[in-house]
Order: C-alpha cells, then structure tokens, then sequence
C-alpha cells in the first residue's frame, strides 16, 4: 500500500510513521511510506497512481488540506483522501470532495488501524485499473483489456481488446504507471500484456492479434526468462484452480 503523508508538523509526522512502522511488524502490511511538509510540495511531483492512500493535515501553512484536495480532485478521482484534523467539525467541511474518512488528531494506533483495513476493502478495485490524466481529464484503462502499449512520438497508443486508443502522453509516463506485472517491456517504447502473447522465438513476440514486436537484443535472455516465469506462475495458479473446483 503506497501511502503519503501531508503535514507541516514533524512530531505528529513522526507519530505517524511509527505507528505505521509497528502495524508493519504486528499485522504484516506492506506500507510504503512517503511525507510532505507542505501541500504545495506533495501537488510538484503528484501524477495519478502515485499513492494508495494520500493522509493530509486541514490546517496546514501556505496552502491548506481543502485546497489540496481540490487540487488533486482535478487530475485523480479515485485515490482516498484521509484527513487529519483537530476537530471534527472541520473534517466535515471536506464531505463534497469524496473523502474516505478522517483521523481526529493525535492519531491513535487502533484508528490507523482501522482507516487502513477498511481502505484495503476497497483498493483492490482500482489497482486492475491504469489511471492518467490526459489534458484536462482522466483516463482510466482495464489492464485486463490492453493487448500492448506503444510510443508514436509525443503520443501514446494503446491496443485494446476492442479497439485502438491514442493518448497525447509520453510512453516513459505510462511505463511507470504499470503497475500491473502482466506487462512486458520488449523493445524500447513497447510493453505487451504476457496474457496476449500467444507465441514467441528469441527474437520475437507474437500478440492475438496477430501484430509481432522484437525482443531488444542486449537482455534478450531475461526478457524471455521473464515471460517463462510469468507463464509458469498462471498455469500453476490454473492447476489450483482446477484442484480446488
């Protein structure tokens, strides 16, 4: 769980994190764990994806938590926001921008606790999803439904299962984005979906479509490694499966 924390104050940022640190060790949750001192840091270096979960304090310096969020609303709708806040009647001021719940300042371990077992409830939708903001809207793309990826200058184009798409974004932008690890980056400025790849030698991939994609020549032998292994893993998960039913 990718988590960032938005607070001017460095004694309740360090409360934070080690109580973070010691659900990490009770309960065995994987928390990664970023902090910002201001908004205005926090919104720099932001694009859509980046975090699970975003705690923000309301009454911060410069900007504040509201305006943060309004701020983020416009490229991300669907990360949880969570707020950290002295009263509750401020948290309550927050309501018409989809917050997923409030933290009444000290943060306690029981209530940390809680906000994340009842985020994992949810997130778990949005991670089948590639989210990305394109000019002035989000896009947001079924992993399952993408066959390859690919660069064509300033723009990006997308396979899918259904169609083609093409977005005005930088290929480097999406890769980072692929979170997913059926994806498979071949070549420079390509990625296949190992689900779509239906056939291969040692110098090609060949995708449903019929469309086949060079293996770069210089990790040749891992990238298919890499593409062995992942098949190894689903016909394992499919044998499970089929022993279970």
């Amino acid at each position: 769980m990718k988590i960032a924390i938005i607070d001017n104050s460095e004694k309740d940022i360090g409360l934070f994190t080690s109580l973070a640190g010691q659900l990490t060790s009770r309960l065995h949750y994987e928390l990664d764990i970023l902090t910002y001192k201001s908004g205005e840091d926090f919104l720099k270096v932001y694009t859509p994806g980046t975090f699970d979960i975003v705690f923000m304090e309301m009454d911060m310096d410069g900007m504040n938590g509201i305006e943060v969020a309004k701020e983020l609303r416009k490229i991300d709708f669907y990360t949880l926001i969570v707020f950290l806040t002295g009263t509750e009647d401020a948290a309550l001021l927050a309501a018409p921008l989809h917050i997923f719940d409030y933290i009444i300042k000290p943060c306690t371990y029981d209530r940390l606790r809680f906000v994340l077992e009842e985020s994992k409830k949810i997130l778990p939708e949005h991670k089948n999803d590639l989210i990305f903001v394109c000019g002035k809207r989000t896009v947001k793309l079924k992993f399952s439904d993408i066959i390859y990826i690919e660069s064509n200058n300033n723009n990006t184009i997308f396979t899918m299962n259904n169609g083609m798409l093409k977005y005005r974004i930088f290929f480097s932008k999406i890769s980072e984005l692929l979170t997913c690890h059926h994806f498979l980056i071949c070549t420079r400025g390509v990625a296949l979906n190992m689900d779509y790849i239906t056939n291969y030698d040692q110098e090609t991939f060949q995708m449903a479509d019929g469309r086949k994609f060079p293996i770069r020549r210089r990790d040749r032998t891992q990238i298919i490694d890499t593409f062995k292994q992942y098949q190894l893993c689903a016909s394992d998960k499919k044998s499970h499966l089929k022993t279970i039913f």
